[in-house]
């Protein structure tokens, strides 16, 4: 049996020099267990890293900042200075100038992630869910 080539599965590149993560949430429903994930690329579509954790029981808004806020404090804990932080969640972008709409249960650990991003060239955008290659792929194989 033939072995196919592998594809890509992510389109947009990163800026020049940025690294990228596209993140991702795992959530069914509006209260049941969530995962955050998240994937690293740099300016030349590399993987450089990804992460998936359970965040417990909560909701997908919730299980979405966690992933944001993942995916920042590594960029941080790795010094990386430039970060492009890509998400499927508008409210999400939204938080990022709205600080009330973020769970007071992590809003500290939001406002330190805000912190963190005005060290670094810090780019943040929304991406249309199914435009999101990197996730949709690997979670219609589950």
């Amino acid at each position: 049996m033939p072995i196919n080539p592998p594809k890509s599965m992510c389109t947009k590149q990163p800026i020049c020099n940025f690294m990228k993560c596209n993140t991702n949430d795992l959530a069914r429903g509006s209260l049941g267990p969530v995962r955050g994930e998240g994937i690293f690329r740099d300016n030349f579509g590399c993987f450089r890293g990804g992460f998936s954790h359970y965040i417990g029981i909560h909701t997908k808004f919730y299980a979405e900042l966690m992933a944001a806020m993942m995916a920042i404090e590594h960029t941080h804990s790795v010094s990386w200075s430039k970060m492009w932080l890509e998400c499927d969640s508008r409210h999400v972008l939204h938080a990022f100038t709205h600080l009330e709409v973020v769970p007071w249960t992590i809003r500290s650990r939001w406002k330190r992630c805000i912190n963190l991003t005005s060290h670094m060239n810090f780019h943040v955008s929304y991406i249309f869910r199914e435009g999101n290659k990197c996730f949709d792929k690997v979670n219609k194989s589950r």
